[in-house]
């Protein structure tokens, strides 16, 4: 969002109600990129930790998540007419913050991912609530969730 906030004025694009609706649609789009590079970030770097794993979880599922993003790049490209420039606004904001997003999602999300864990440094006690629901999860999904 800080690129789009970044290159909006260069655009002719200020900050009111309509760009602010282009982001607001934006952010939906925004998240599920992230969760579905995470999610596969997370399941390649159970058999391969690390950068490794990282690297593998995106390259699996980046040519999807570039896809469905021209996709919607397209389809907020605007139009001609008075409709165009009245929704001009929305598709600017709309093509640069998933433009930024892809780049932030394919590139920066994976390395942070990738990032090793915290050694030496005591847990806390949400760290350690955290641990234990997640093993709760797992074991729920390992004896219930698969089999049924």
């Amino acid at each position: 969002m800080l690129g789009a906030l970044w290159l909006m004025p260069m655009l002719d694009v200020s900050l009111n109600m309509l760009s602010l609706f282009g982001f607001l649609l934006a952010m939906g789009i925004l998240v599920d990129d992230a969760i579905i590079i995470g999610e596969s970030v997370y399941s390649h770097q159970q058999a391969e930790p690390g950068l490794a794993g990282a690297i593998r979880g995106v390259q699996a599922v980046a040519l999807p998540v570039v896809l469905s993003g021209m996709v919607v790049l397209a389809a907020f490209l605007p139009g001609p007419g008075w409709a165009g420039q009245m929704m001009k606004p929305i598709c600017l904001v709309m093509i640069l913050t998933l433009i930024f997003s892809l780049v932030e999602a394919l590139l920066i999300l994976p390395s942070h991912l990738a990032a090793p864990n915290r050694i030496g440094i005591a847990e806390s006690g949400l760290d350690r609530l955290r641990t234990t629901l997640n093993r709760g999860l797992e074991r729920f999904v390992d004896r219930y969730y698969r089999p049924f």
